[in-house]
């Protein structure tokens, strides 16, 4: 994430933006590759896993079992994705990221043992009984915590080797600019309070950026306009 000093020092860092660097049609292909990737490594391993794993009470694996512990390890990897990807962190960003792994697996508790509340309280509603069992099942078994662990670090551990290579060894002129001002060694062409004075000038326009009715101090665009003479005759061109 380049700073706004950086920005400020190096103008040339807003051409990533311009030439799409950042997402285009090759951008686009690695990220469906990777999903594609990714749901062989959560189908794959999930049901291995379950399939000689030995659960309470010698019950057997089921297809919601199955499902519920390939789903828990979608919904940690793309999570993690989504940190691994974040460049400007906020405090939106974490309680999205970490509040969504949290809310699943809140929603798992109350989902997951709705049927025995409603036998507790003989409802007549058939509500959630297809999982009932499924919650004790998943989360009493060594192996799903051990999947919970391995599988998004074998999905994401790939990319993020690869990103950390191209960073120190083949670094963009980003990494470069990032580099050294955490290190302190980027010398911004104009101040910071510069920078800050002209958006505060900035925020006195109103409107598209070439409007003729802007309120400030200085002569608008229009005033200009008013006092062209329209009678002078106009200089014919070569």
């Amino acid at each position: 994430h380049a700073s706004k000093e950086s920005l400020l020092s190096v103008p040339q860092l807003y051409k990533s933006g311009q030439s799409n660097d950042h997402f285009n049609t090759r951008v686009f292909w690695t990220w469906i590759l990777q999903a594609i990737a990714h749901s062989l490594v959560f189908f794959w391993l999930g049901r291995e896993a379950v399939r000689y794993s030995i659960f309470p009470n010698n019950l057997d694996v089921g297809m919601w079992l199955t499902g519920a512990i390939v789903y828990t390890m979608v919904v940690l990897t793309v999570c993690l994705k989504a940190g691994l990807v974040t460049t400007h962190w906020t405090l939106h960003n974490h309680i999205a990221l970490w509040g969504s792994m949290v809310l699943w697996f809140v929603f798992t508790l109350v989902y997951f043992n709705m049927y025995s509340w409603e036998t507790a309280t003989k409802s007549n509603t058939d509500l959630a009984s297809a999982v009932f069992g499924v919650f004790q099942m998943m989360y009493s078994t060594p192996v799903f915590w051990f999947m919970a662990l391995l599988i998004p670090v074998l999905c994401l551990l790939p990319e993020y080797t690869y990103h950390s290579f191209r960073a120190i060894f083949m670094p963009t002129m980003e990494n470069e600019i990032e580099s050294r001002a955490q290190r302190g060694l980027l010398l911004p062409r104009v101040s910071v309070e510069l920078g800050e004075l002209a958006e505060q000038n900035a925020s006195k326009y109103t409107g598209a950026a070439f409007s003729q009715c802007e309120n400030t101090d200085s002569i608008t665009q229009s005033d200009v306009i008013r006092r062209y003479d329209t009678n002078m005759e106009k200089p014919q061109g070569e």
